[in-house]
């Protein structure tokens, strides 16, 4: 049996070229400056009307410099207000030392966190 991704299982792709690869390939040809960097997830509340950006990475993977820059420039930019009642309450990096809770520590900005503890913060925060 094979193991497809949550994505290919959701949308039948299947194929050897991604989004982020075709990106990754414009970036190189363009060569004129421009940056592309994928958001992970965005945690919304629509009773509390907030969000916040959390940003995934596997094999405890830091922030690449670009990211780091950008989403430091993001989080910036919208801690400034809030818009339409919605306020932003920051940015988050979810880290794994394998790929999941099941496999390894996971660490919230810095800060280790077991599953359940990621969930309580989940509820507590959003």
């Amino acid at each position: 049996m094979t193991n497809f991704s949550r994505t290919e299982r959701l949308t039948r792709f299947t194929g050897n070229e991604g989004f982020s690869d075709f990106m990754y390939k414009f970036r190189v040809e363009a060569n004129d400056g421009f940056t592309f960097i994928d958001i992970d997830t965005i945690l919304r509340n629509h009773k509390r009307q907030t969000f916040a950006l959390l940003e995934i990475k596997c094999k405890a993977a830091p922030l690449s410099y670009a990211q780091g820059k950008i989403f430091n420039e993001i989080h910036e930019f919208l801690k400034r207000g809030s818009c339409c009642g919605w306020t932003y309450v920051g940015f988050y990096l979810l880290q794994f030392e394998n790929t999941s809770f099941e496999n390894g520590k996971a660490f919230l900005n810095g800060t280790e966190v077991s599953e359940g503890d990621f969930r309580t913060w989940l509820k507590i925060n959003f």
